[in-house]
């Protein structure tokens, strides 16, 4: 698939799937401005990016700082002069509560984060990709999660339910534009250091070890592998693509199948994705 000459914008692109995404963009011939917090790896991403012969440009982003979003987009598009590709990959997980028990602060943080951060990209963003008059695909990236539910994981499950019903709204009103809208929703088991990260917290909330949990997610997954971020890189650059321009308000799935069976929440490691 071709992107030669696109330009795409890319949120939380510094490490794990918006790493990923960000390169895939980047190798399928896109140019890429990304926003996320600095660090080593963006530094590092940037010039990966830059040996494949695209431009690249980095801003620092605080999801929490809402202000933050208008300046970069106005440099953006200084920098750029359009827009083709967003990607809003940016999310945290939030911690495990009880939603009877969860503090307004930890509320707060994930719907800023997760869903309100998101709208706020695309509502700086959007303007300007109608303008242009050439569409374009805006991909956003909900879970497994924002499609069941499971204790303890309501704050994020929510917030990714909230970008469901987003995503679909924004693809009817821009369907006339020919901006597509779309949303990716990977599993809980996407490997990398952040989900290893995390099968150490579900290990403190549900017991037992990392390595125990590990293999309890690997359970319940039919296709029994972890999700590569790299798998979810292909999928947005078919989604950015011209192949891909009669998908819209769609939800794709990333899970390694799955949901495909109804499982028991009682079951070890039904809680993880």
């Amino acid at each position: 698939m071709n992107l030669s000459n696109k330009v795409a914008f890319v949120t939380g692109g510094a490490v794990g799937i918006g790493r990923a995404v960000a390169l895939g963009l980047a190798s399928a011939g896109a140019h890429i401005g990304i926003a996320a917090p600095e660090t080593n790896e963006l530094q590092s991403l940037c010039r990966e990016i830059e040996s494949l012969g695209r431009e690249v440009t980095w801003w620092p982003l605080d999801l929490n700082q809402f202000d933050q979003i208008e300046g970069i987009r106005n440099e953006f598009f200084t920098k750029f002069g359009r827009l083709d590709i967003l990607a809003t990959v940016a999310g945290i997980p939030g911690n495990w509560w009880l939603m009877h028990e969860t503090p307004e602060q930890d509320w707060d943080q994930v719907m800023n984060i997760n869903l309100k951060g998101m709208f706020m990209c695309c509502r700086a963003f959007i303007p300007s990709m109608i303008e242009q008059g050439s569409g374009g695909s805006i991909i956003t990236f909900t879970s497994s999660l924002g499609q069941r539910v499971h204790p303890k994981r309501g704050i994020y499950a929510i917030s990714k339910w909230g970008i469901i019903a987003l995503t679909k709204t924004m693809a009817i009103e821009l369907a006339a534009n020919h901006i597509r809208v779309n949303a990716v929703a990977p599993g809980g088991g996407v490997a990398g250091e952040r989900r290893d990260r995390w099968f150490e917290q579900a290990a403190a909330q549900l017991g037992g070890t990392a390595d125990d949990q590990r293999q309890q997610m690997l359970d319940v997954i039919p296709i029994h592998e972890l999700i590569e971020p790299d798998d979810i890189a292909k999928l947005c650059v078919f989604l950015a693509s011209d192949d891909a321009r009669q998908i819209t308000g769609e939800v794709f799935n990333i899970n390694g199948g799955h949901g495909l069976a109804v499982l028991d929440a009682t079951l070890p490691g039904a809680n993880l994705v």
